[in-house]
């Protein structure tokens, strides 16, 4: 570190000589740069766009059981009780549960029993109903 103007004087006439030979350097690649410029076709213009962010689901006025339904037929992946609590309660649910996250894992299993959603990969999903649109009706 310059302790005197002389030595700040001759430190900044040495960073003046360093930044003029790189901008010298960057002076002499810029013909070549135009020259392969004018070689190469022209490129269609490339614009950004961001993923769609996915439509927010609200909960506000509908139930525990109803929600959770309507969740894990909007995703496209099994979910773990800590998701779909997070989620419910992102998307309004209103609750007076003091264990909210315990009460989503209870009735997730009451649905297991009542074969409305199944465990996948430990998570979450609709158990899958038969499509009984295609299906030949016997007489």
């Amino acid at each position: 570190m310059a302790t005197n103007y002389r030595d700040v004087l001759e430190e900044l006439k040495a960073e003046e000589k360093r930044l003029v030979a790189e901008l010298e350097a960057i002076r002499a690649m810029i013909p070549g740069a135009e020259v392969m410029a004018s070689r190469m076709p022209p490129v269609q213009a490339l614009s950004f766009q961001p993923p769609p962010t996915p439509a927010r689901i609200t909960f506000s006025g509908v139930g525990p059981k109803q929600a959770i339904l309507n969740l894990l037929a909007q995703s496209e992946k099994p979910l773990m009780p800590a998701e779909i609590t997070r989620q419910l309660l992102e998307g309004g649910i209103q609750t007076r549960s003091t264990d909210f996250s315990g009460m989503v894992g209870s009735t997730l299993t009451q649905m297991k029993g009542d074969n409305l959603v199944e465990r996948k990969d430990e998570g979450w999903v609709l158990t899958p109903r038969p499509d009984f649109s295609s299906a030949q009706m016997q007489p």
